[in-house]
């Protein structure tokens, strides 16, 4: 955070850590604008995963990607932060479990909070900005 490197260049060859996956390109707070790429290599897919079985109102972790509920209740949303996809998946025996924004978020297609209802209901919200969850 303390030093900055500005490149008034084009880098003429590969940029390689110093070890294989230790370093980041970016964080959770300091994103980059737009990556262009012909392909990407050995991604991790893999979501992070969270169960909810109790404790109303539960918060979703801002890590978490993919929530399967497995009792009734409230379920608080992590801040929304542009470009954040998160999958909600009610369990077998679960049903009438509302979903409630963090403070100062919204849902701007729904007045209030959304309310899941069916026993397997699913719903995927992506926060368009740092505000707004949106229904996708």
């Amino acid at each position: 955070d303390g030093d900055s490197i500005t490149f008034l260049g084009e880098v003429d060859s590969n940029i390689v850590p110093d070890a294989n996956s230790t370093y980041n390109l970016g964080s959770n707070s300091k994103r980059w604008g737009t990556i262009y790429a012909d392909s990407i290599v050995g991604a991790d897919v893999a979501f992070d995963v969270q169960g909810y079985a109790g404790n109303d109102p539960a918060a979703i972790s801002a890590s978490t990607d993919y929530v399967v509920v497995t009792s009734t209740g409230t379920i608080k949303l992590p801040t929304a932060v542009a470009g954040k996809r998160l999958y909600i998946k009610l369990g077998n025996a679960t049903a009438n479990v509302l979903i409630a924004a963090s403070a100062g978020d919204a849902f701007p297609e729904v007045t209030g909070s959304l309310v899941l209802e069916s026993t397997g209901s699913a719903v995927t919200l992506v926060a368009y900005d740092a505000t707004n969850w949106y229904i996708n």
